[in-house]
């Protein structure tokens, strides 16, 4: 049972491994540490089960019972019992971090959507003594099946109380389309896809970097920030629409995640940041996210955590 905790953990928490690195954690725990944490930045949590977060209800797309009813080919069938409701019940079962759940909460937020949270406490300074110690919560999740759904690894979703989702980009995904924020046509939402894996690709070459060894790491490291970022922005710059956001002239998933991903993801953001400043398109797309009222209520209110 720990080998195949650890093996379903490995897959689950595998980019944590640059917020470990932040916590000073001795080299054999950060090994440990890294399978346990995954995929995100977690968190060495004290407190806590289940946080919520509520915000203000606003005019918000609705789902449409009628559409939700209609197979492609026209065939119809029931809907789930939760598309009657405005929005769905939403639980997200986590470790208590941001990691790869913090897109989909900032979407939720700028939707005005209430959500509760399951977080799961993981101590790395135990990890030397197994995750049962480390991790219980987790564990006990993984033992009773309620992480099934995504083959034993968190994060997962239950919506409407029945209705369990699983992987984290398939999960921002469906909570952009109950919220409008793939765009207004399905070219649209190819184009806010796309954006999407760019800033994938940007994380790729980010890690890569972070993961040389010695002093070859911080010479990595300068290049990223002082010539493969600007140059990579510089390309990406020449996606964005004009009119202020990503995609359409209206907020998206593609705002969101570069936002995001410019205030949580790099650990000098203040490099990050300068490296956008020729690029007037991504700042005004960073600057309607940040400065959105929701957005702003809720990263006030949001727990702070080490990752």
């Amino acid at each position: 049972r720990a080998k195949r905790r650890k093996r379903l953990l490995t897959s689950s928490l595998a980019p944590m491994r640059s917020g470990l690195r932040r916590l000073a954690v001795p080299a054999a725990l950060t090994a440990a540490a890294t399978t346990a944490l995954g995929a995100g930045r977690l968190v060495a949590s004290q407190s806590g089960h289940v946080a919520a977060a509520r915000l203000e209800a606003d005019a918000s797309p609705a789902i449409d019972a009628d559409s939700a009813a209609a197979s492609p080919s026209g065939e119809r069938r029931p809907p789930p019992a939760w598309v009657a409701h405005r929005h769905p019940s939403i639980l997200i079962k986590y470790f208590d971090a941001r990691g790869v759940m913090e897109v989909s909460r900032l979407a939720l937020a700028l939707g005005g959507v209430a959500f509760a949270e399951t977080r799961w406490p993981l101590d790395v300074s135990k990890m030397e003594d197994g995750l049962a110690v480390a991790a219980p919560e987790y564990c006990a999740a993984v033992d009773s099946g309620e992480l099934d759904a995504n083959l034993g690894r968190g994060p997962v979703v239950v919506v409407g109380g029945e209705t369990v989702l699983a992987q984290s980009k398939a999960i921002e995904r469906f909570f952009a389309r109950m919220l409008g924020l793939m765009g207004e046509d399905e070219l649209s939402a190819a184009a806010v896809d796309a954006f999407t894996e760019h800033v994938r690709d940007l994380k790729e070459k980010y890690q890569r970097a972070r993961g040389a060894g010695g002093a070859e790491r911080e010479r990595a490291l300068a290049d990223f920030y002082g010539q493969t970022l600007p140059d990579f922005l510089q390309q990406l710059e020449k996606t964005v629409a004009p009119g202020g956001h990503v995609v359409g002239g209206r907020l998206s998933l593609a705002d969101v995640t570069l936002y995001q991903t410019f205030t949580d993801y790099f650990d000098d953001p203040a490099k990050a940041a300068a490296a956008m400043l020729g690029c007037p398109r991504l700042l005004a797309a960073f600057d309607a996210v940040e400065s959105h009222p929701r957005v702003k209520q809720y990263m006030a209110g949001r727990k702070q955590t080490r990752l």
